[in-house]
């Protein structure tokens, strides 16, 4: 039985051997990412991790490029004595859409194999929710601060991928920008 279960795995493993990258073929990544450079820190808890979306179009060989998105929220909550005996508490919902553009080099692109660096360039639009005592009245704490950071976005990253087969693989990224590691599907088509 084990000899069986082997022998078929490794028709199926040869079999599972997928065609490299060629200029013409359109690559559409979805995944999630952990740990991000916007939101985070003390105080800071994330609510929706990195979920990200690119389409790469491979203008040759070793380079493709096209759109990016991506959204992930963080919340930020802190609470501070009044010296009345009381306590003021504030809370941060953060919602994070970046949109851009990714370009990538394949530096290694054979059989089951794409291994990859790259840019992304874009925007970042931030949205801010302020709730908690700190906000009531006229005179309150969130009016006196300044929370909007929508600007551009930059970032690298290399990365890989490993085939299933001709069309479907599994990505893994660590780099810049969006969140230090992201992971996901590629479908080539």
């Amino acid at each position: 039985m084990k000899k069986i279960f082997l022998l078929t795995l490794t028709f199926v493993m040869l079999g599972l051997n997928a065609q490299y990258l060629e200029m013409g073929n359109s690559l559409v990544n979805f995944g999630a990412g952990m740990g991000t450079y916007m939101g985070s820190g003390n105080g800071y808890s994330s609510a929706i991790p990195p979920l990200y979306f690119t389409y790469e179009y491979m203008i040759n060989d070793k380079i493709s490029v096209g759109p990016a998105a991506a959204y992930h929220t963080s919340k930020y909550e802190m609470s501070m004595p009044t010296g009345f005996g009381e306590t003021l508490s504030v809370e941060y919902d953060f919602s994070y859409l970046h949109f851009g553009a990714v370009g990538n080099y394949h530096f290694y692109n054979e059989g089951n194999i794409d291994a990859y660096g790259g840019i992304i360039l874009g925007y970042t639009k931030v949205s801010v929710d302020v709730s908690g005592s700190a906000t009531d009245g006229d005179d309150n704490l969130s009016s006196s601060l300044t929370l909007d950071s929508s600007g551009f976005l930059y970032g690298a990253q290399v990365g890989g991928r490993y085939f299933f087969n001709d069309f479907l693989a599994f990505n893994l990224e660590v780099g810049y920008g969006i969140s230090i590691v992201r992971g996901g599907l590629t479908i080539k088509f």
